[in-house]
């Protein structure tokens, strides 16, 4: 499809909607996508609830802006009959089913419309990491949580996955599965290679995403051109349901394509350190860069996220040892910076397990250009070479990284 129409990529990012997950959601549907049933309002989405669940789903405009805006930085909100009658009448809900938020009474979706908006506003902006991330960024709290709103949408039971294009390999996906079974959540990060599975867990690859892998691909790729990115690499999240129907449910914008070709044959004897993982690609010759190394939880002798609040990080490159966290304005610092290190302190087969199961891991890894997983062993290595500059007070290291979108070769 041309670029410029009002769901192109380019317009979606300059102009974004106020409710981006509907909005193109709803665009979509009229292309052939499949989407849940989303209801024109709250009354509409009531009528339907009293035999089926129903999702409340966060929108704000920042969502568009995969690249700086945080992920999973509002909440979804699940309302299931059966958990409604339990709390009117005053009985703890049934193990396993969902609720809203833990705290808030079903009750409240009695409410009028606009109330009920302002409630969860209100609810949104004592909740700590979106009161810190306003700071941190440096936004109008009123107006930023005066943007966000919700969509009501027809709850679709089954496996939760976000697929991802590469953007340094051609016919290389990474997928991301999520799904509760009798009360147990399970999680899935599988690297499809050439439709190869080469990296997979820590759960099994469910089954129902196997039987519509080639559908959820041809979805891609139709939802590549409908919102003209076929040079992008959008994330597109999907709803798999028992009948392995898949169900499109939304899309933000990251990195373009820009493919590389192998070229690291003769790496393999060379005495740098052999990365665990890399997403992105560099030129033959490799990059050298100063990585300004940092640990955001154990606030040990390396940089501190104070440090890097006080830094302007455009165009440079960060080490980051801890990880497991979730602070939403990191993210904002991995779309800025030129490359990211992230340490891996566990065997290659735990890493499915640090991608796997938040939004926010998924953005650790999909922001940055060049994203280089290390070992341990690279880490102590990178730590013991790094130093702390007089003019800037921040601790780095020099390093070269060449990588060709498979492998990567990192020399301290």
């Amino acid at each position: 499809m041309a670029p410029g129409h009002r769901f192109s990529k380019e317009n979606l990012i300059l102009h974004p909607p106020a409710r981006p997950k509907a909005d193109i959601a709803a665009f979509l549907a009229t292309k052939g996508i499949r989407v849940p049933w989303i209801f024109d309002d709250k009354e509409s989405a009531v009528s339907y609830w009293s035999n089926q669940p129903i999702v409340l789903r966060s929108e704000h405009p920042q969502d568009m802006n995969g690249m700086t805006g945080a992920s999973g930085l509002f909440e979804s909100h699940v309302f299931d009959a059966d958990n409604f009658v339990n709390a009117t009448t005053g009985k703890p809900p049934e193990p396993g089913k969902e609720i809203l938020e833990r705290y808030l009474p079903y009750s409240y979706f009695n409410m009028q419309p606009a109330a009920f908006e302002q409630l969860l506003r209100e609810r949104a902006s004592k909740t700590p990491k979106i009161a810190n991330y306003v700071d941190d960024m440096s936004l109008d709290a009123g107006t930023f949580i005066g943007q966000l709103n919700h969509s009501y949408w027809q709850y679709i039971h089954g496996i939760n996955c976000s697929l991802v294009a590469d953007n340094a390999v051609a016919n290389r996906f990474h997928i991301f599965s999520s799904w509760n079974e009798e009360g147990s959540p399970d999680y899935n990060y599988t690297c499809f290679d050439n439709g190869k599975a080469t990296l997979s867990g820590p759960a099994p690859i469910p089954p129902g995403l196997h039987g519509s892998f080639e559908e959820i691909l041809r979805m891609y790729s139709s939802i590549q051109y409908h919102l003209s990115c076929q040079e992008s690499c959008p994330l597109v999240e999907l709803q798999i349901d028992p009948q392995n129907t898949v169900y499109f449910l939304q899309a933000l914008f990251l990195r373009d394509q820009m493919l590389a070709g192998p070229f690291l044959e003769n790496e393999q004897n060379s005495p740098a350190v052999k990365a665990q993982m890399v997403r992105g690609s560099t030129p033959p010759e490799g990059v050298d860069m100063k990585v300004v190394v940092t640990d955001f939880i154990t606030n040990n002798s390396l940089n501190t996220l104070s440090d890097l609040k006080k830094t302007d990080l455009t165009g440079k490159s960060l080490g980051v040892f801890t990880w497991e966290g979730q602070n939403p304005y990191w993210e904002t610092i991995f779309s800025k910076a030129k490359a990211v290190f992230l340490s891996n302190p566990y065997d290659i087969k735990e890493l499915p397990r640090l991608l796997a199961n938040t939004h926010f891991s998924h953005s650790l890894f999909f922001k940055p250009p060049l994203t280089v997983v290390i070992s341990e062993e690279g880490t102590r290595e990178m730590i013991k070479k790094a130093k702390k500059s007089p003019s800037t007070n921040l601790t780095t290291v020099d390093v070269n990284v060449v990588s060709d979108g498979r492998s990567a070769f990192v020399r301290f």
